[in-house]
């Protein structure tokens, strides 16, 4: 519930009357107090109009930011529902029905990214506008409200693995222990996923990038760690 539906339905006045009072429509009323339209960007006469129909206070009326934060990895992230970049140094910031500003600076040094937003209402985001890769709020201390998707592709077959091994070449001393791999971890608990690999070492001049794009194109997850050493999920 909005602050304004709160006071106007205090005084037990309804939509129709309070619009009445202050020279405008319902629809205007029923804007306001949706969020549709935002009341802190309202007009000033507006304001006051609504002030004193409610016997009231601005302070009463105009809603206060409300963020909502996680920490992922130590960091304090500012959770949004979207970030966009228009042209210009900056970018467009949704949370819930407002839009916030956030110029382009070192965010490496920034601990609270909600502090340097700029109220913009809830202004449209231009078509124009990019929407940025969910993957990468976390440069700027962001996480998106849904989560990333953070997907993790099959582990090798047995007979898979046989073949691998035999047409690299690999010995037991090229190949290590099981151990646990979390991807996802720049996202938070929520969007991990755990899996248990082996590292293989490439003991001839062989791509292991090739290899890695090959493994996946098979469906298998695989990740080239070093020139030489790759990553196959294997449970």
């Amino acid at each position: 519930m909005s602050k304004l539906k709160d006071m106007r339905e205090a005084r037990g006045m309804t939509q129709d009357e309070l619009a009445k009072r202050i020279g405008s429509v319902r629809s205007y009323i029923c804007r306001l107090e949706s969020g549709a339209q935002d009341i802190n960007f309202i007009q000033a006469n507006t304001l006051g109009r609504l002030c004193t129909a409610l016997d009231c206070k601005p302070e009463d009326l105009l809603e206060v930011d409300s963020f909502e934060f996680e920490e992922i990895n130590g960091e304090k992230r500012l959770i949004v529902d979207g970030l966009y970049a228009p042209e210009g140094n900056y970018l467009l910031v949704k949370i819930k029905n407002r839009t916030y500003q956030l110029n382009m600076i070192d965010f490496s040094n920034v601990d609270d990214v909600s502090k340097i937003l700029i109220p913009r209402g809830n202004a449209n985001i231009p078509r124009s506008a990019a929407e940025f890769n969910k993957k990468a709020y976390w440069i700027y201390k962001m996480s998106p409200r849904d989560g990333v998707e953070v997907k993790v592709l099959d582990p090798i077959g047995p007979e898979d693995w046989k073949t691998l091994v035999e047409r690299l070449g690999l010995t037991d001393n090229d190949i290590s222990d099981e151990f646990e791999v979390v991807k996802g971890k720049n996202y938070g608990e929520k969007c991990e996923k755990h899996y248990v690999c082996r590292q293989i070492r490439l003991t001839a001049p062989k791509n292991s990038v090739t290899i890695e794009r090959e493994l996946k194109k098979h469906g298998i997850e695989a990740t080239n760690v070093n020139i030489d050493r790759i990553n196959v999920r294997v449970k």
